[in-house]
């Protein structure tokens, strides 16, 4: 796929940009102390490491499955773009100052090239969307791990009815703006 002139010269500052923000980081600070941290973790490494590439591939499954249409060929993007798109927007997210702001405008350029501007926008968007659905449901399933194992104050107790009726609220608003608002239905 050729790509015009404009996609290429963002490429290049987003990762002259990147560069930067990774040598000012490692300046500030320190490689001994990175270094040092690296010694404590100890073979911890692997293990975290490995966890964030399962979540990650997870990701990236769940996302390719709301962007891929069986009956529209065109949207069969390859799943290392994909994963590619999801551990780059998740790590343009991380280092901006207003956390999920900056990732997802580069996951609707990136992803536009493959599947058109419009699905590109409201895949981004879904896949938004059903990401802060499973933080809500896992906190639902953590209330229940908490009540039903932890001996609990009445004041735990309380705290966790609030976040069981906040989550279904929140549940019930997010399946309405999926089915009101989006323009695609599932």
């Amino acid at each position: 796929m050729i790509q015009p002139m404009g996609s290429k010269i963002y490429k290049v500052l987003f990762m002259l940009i990147g560069i930067g923000t990774l040598a000012y980081m490692i300046h500030a600070m320190g490689i001994d102390e990175i270094w040092n941290n690296l010694e404590n973790i100890g073979w911890w490494f692997l293990p975290v490491l490995g966890s964030w590439a399962v979540l990650y591939w997870m990701n990236a499954m769940a996302f390719k499955a709301i962007i891929q249409e069986p009956e529209l060929p065109q949207t069969n993007v390859p799943f290392w773009k994909v994963l590619q798109l999801t551990i780059s927007g998740y790590a343009i997210n991380y280092i901006t100052p207003f956390v999920a702001l900056g990732g997802e405008p580069y996951r609707i350029m990136e992803l536009k090239n493959y599947v058109g501007g419009s699905k590109a926008g409201s895949s981004v968007l879904l896949y938004g969307v059903m990401h802060i659905l499973s933080h809500i449901l896992f906190w639902v399933a953590s209330v229940f791990l908490i009540l039903w194992f932890v001996p609990a104050s009445t004041m735990v107790n309380v705290a966790c009815a609030a976040i069981f009726v906040m989550a279904i609220i929140c549940t019930w608003l997010f399946t309405n703006f999926i089915r009101r608002e989006l323009p695609f239905h599932y």
